[in-house]
């Protein structure tokens, strides 16, 4: 699949080339893998960093420079995820996410999938609490689950995630629905224009910006 090299070119490195110990890449596989492996948290990466098989893995098992390791510790792996996070007001963040592109990238995943275009899909959209233990940025009290949480807005396609968001708990779970379904329904129409998609969700997301959305396009319920 190549994903992390894909994934790497969803970001602009304004890195000086020169001085780059950590490819963009690796940066993105190293935090992908150790997720996957259960390592949530970036302090985790000041001993994953020295982790043989996992250099070996990402291609890194020697450093371009002398006293730093192969693979990169917490502090620069953080300056990934503001990226990410699209936090760049700060001019030191020169590695910068564009977010058009990661959506883009969902899709194309899903799309190369398949080996021919289906008659129908269908599109599950749904909202999720993560709690939160913290004080994180926008975190907010939600009545329903009890807790301080985000809401992050989730679309699948069976098991296969097209589009995510992460939110604060602060508004509805619809909000914005409509206009992530426009531009998500837009994206696979490309590859497949002739494909019936059906939205399904529950009543918290029965909404008439929503409804209107879907009875007024062609080839969508």
């Amino acid at each position: 699949m190549q994903l992390f090299e894909r994934l790497a070119e969803c970001f602009d490195d304004h890195r000086n080339p020169q001085r780059i110990v950590h490819r963009l890449e690796s940066l993105i596989g190293q935090r992908i893998l150790g997720l996957v492996h259960g390592y949530e948290d970036l302090n985790d990466h000041e001993q994953l960093r020295k982790d043989e098989l996992l250099g070996a893995m990402l291609g890194c098992v020697e450093s371009s420079r002398t006293h730093c390791e192969a693979l990169a510790g917490k502090s620069t792996l953080s300056r990934l995820e503001v990226a990410a996070a699209g936090l760049q007001a700060d001019k030191g963040h020169q590695i910068q996410a564009d977010f058009e592109q990661l959506d883009q990238l969902l899709v194309d995943l899903f799309v190369e999938s398949r080996a021919r275009a289906p008659d129908q899909i269908m599109l599950d959209v749904d909202a999720t609490d993560f709690e939160l233990h913290g004080s994180q940025q926008e975190r907010f009290y939600h009545g329903h689950y009890r807790e301080y949480c985000y809401m992050p807005l989730l679309v699948f396609c069976e098991d296969v995630p097209l589009m995510v968001r992460l939110r604060t708990a602060a508004k509805e779970a619809a909000t914005g629905v409509a206009e992530l379904l426009e531009s998500l329904v837009g994206m696979l129409r490309v590859h497949w224009p002739k494909t019936h998609i059906t939205i399904r969700t529950d009543s918290g997301f029965c909404r008439d910006r929503i409804l209107s959305y879907c009875e007024q396009t062609q080839g969508v319920d």
